[in-house]
């Protein structure tokens, strides 16, 4: 057992909404601490869009819950936690989150992993952040994540390490921020595995999350989130910038939460870095999940794909904008879009916006989309050959997703194969509306 600083909820009528306000900027920290000079940014950019009055732009973004989701004031109090109880795999290093906080050890010397936690509002990070909260995108998340985090986690790479990011949401409905850098340095080969954990406790928390990554020349990034979200809304941004030959790739299964919006901003910097986003989600009853991906091809000779494909049941929604940007003068650029929607129901529904910003000549760029339901025929031939309404459907889903899945690593793939086995065995053979 670690003993740990975690946040303690001490005043439930402190709300997001509330913090957006003017009053909010000058008390909503409690009696002894002002709010820092970044909290102030991310308060002032939030309020340039009006957000505790205009329903209606939280109503597109799915986040009204959000808005009533307490946050307040940080007090500090000891507490503690199994990290074992959370690990996943023995020979990873375990970065834990929790209350608001990063909870766990520092990496033992030599291990290739440096950790460093500051205070939110050091002169050092708030150039930084605010930089990023104001993204050409007009991306919230990281504001938000500024007004309701405590700490900036900075995570160096300097080995080829395996690290789990482990978020624990285990307290009654409340907002929890975290905002995360990692760096890897040059010529390192790395893969991180991220994981959200609730009890029954939190239904109805919220979850922010920004990261930024920084790829130095060489460096090859394996980013993996598969499982099960909580029912609880996770917000997760983050801005991966490739130097000359790096190599990102990222591979998501996810299904469930309220609310499971993902925003990536990847810019290819050098001549040769590539980035990759391979995705499959299933989302049903009034689930919604948004992945908003901008790929920036800023250098000459780079590469990039993306491949998402979304299961819809009942009366969820899924939602997926991409745009590819090249710029001027750049050269021998590859990028393709593609992303697939399968409707289980006469309520699902699914969103598709895939874009590409092209200023250049010598590009190859494609991207595509599609909507569409079960094949009534291919239904009929299956039942044809014994297998009953529900198993039939049941196989016909299972394929949609295998071929995308088959693309992720061995583990990755094997989780998110049982993750779709076990989201169709509940679903009632994803019988239509």
């Amino acid at each position: 057992m670690l003993g740990l600083m975690i946040q303690q909820k001490t005043d439930p009528a402190m709300q997001i909404k509330d913090l957006i306000t003017a009053q909010a900027q000058a008390h909503g920290f409690g009696a002894t601490t002002a709010p820092g000079p970044m909290r102030l940014n991310a308060a002032e950019r939030l309020q340039q869009y009006n957000l505790s009055s205009r329903r209606h732009f939280w109503t597109r973004l799915a986040m009204r819950d959000v808005l009533n989701t307490p946050v307040l004031p940080i007090a500090q109090s000891a507490n503690s936690v199994d990290i074992a109880s959370y690990q996943k795999k023995t020979s990873a290093i375990p970065v834990i989150f929790r209350g608001g906080c990063c909870v766990s050890p520092q990496p033992k010397a030599n291990s290739g992993v440096e950790v460093d936690v500051l205070p939110i509002d050091t002169s050092s990070e708030q150039q930084h952040w605010s930089t990023f909260m104001a993204n050409a995108a007009c991306e919230i998340t990281p504001a938000l994540a500024a007004m309701c985090g405590q700490s900036v986690v900075n995570i160096r790479i300097t080995a080829s390490v395996q690290i789990e990011l482990i978020y624990i949401t285990d307290k009654a409905p409340s907002t929890d921020g975290y905002h995360i850098n990692i760096d890897v340095a040059a010529g390192v080969r790395a893969s991180i595995d991220q994981y959200i954990y609730s009890t029954e406790s939190a239904e109805g928390s919220a979850c922010i999350v920004s990261r930024t990554i920084k790829l130095a020349k060489d460096a090859d990034l394996v980013d993996q989130f598969v499982g099960k979200i909580p029912a609880i809304s996770f917000m997760q941004c983050q801005q991966v910038s490739g130097n000359e030959r790096s190599t990102y790739r990222a591979y998501q299964a996810l299904t469930g939460g309220k609310v499971c919006r993902q925003v990536s901003e990847l810019i290819l910097n050098e001549p040769q870095a590539s980035a990759a986003v391979y995705g499959v989600g299933l989302a049903n009853e009034k689930q919604r999940h948004d992945h908003t991906i901008l790929v920036k091809h800023q250098a000459s000779h780079t590469q990039s794909t993306q491949q998402v494909k979304y299961c819809v049941d009942q009366q969820a929604l899924s939602n997926f904008t991409s745009r590819v940007y090249v710029a001027s003068g750049v050269y021998d650029i590859e990028s393709d879009q593609l992303n697939h929607n399968l409707l289980l129901s006469n309520q699902a529904r699914a969103l598709t916006a895939p874009e590409l910003e092209i200023y250049a000549d010598d590009v190859r760029c494609a991207h595509g989309a599609t909507v569409g339901a079960l094949d009534e025929q291919a239904i009929f031939y299956l039942q044809s050959r014994g297998l009953n309404l529900q198993q039939a459907r049941a196989t016909l889903v299972s394929g949609f997703m295998k071929d995308l899945i088959e693309v992720f690593p061995t583990a990755a793939c094997d989780r998110a194969q049982s993750l779709v086995d076990r989201m169709l065995a509940r679903t009632e053979g994803c019988q239509q509306d």
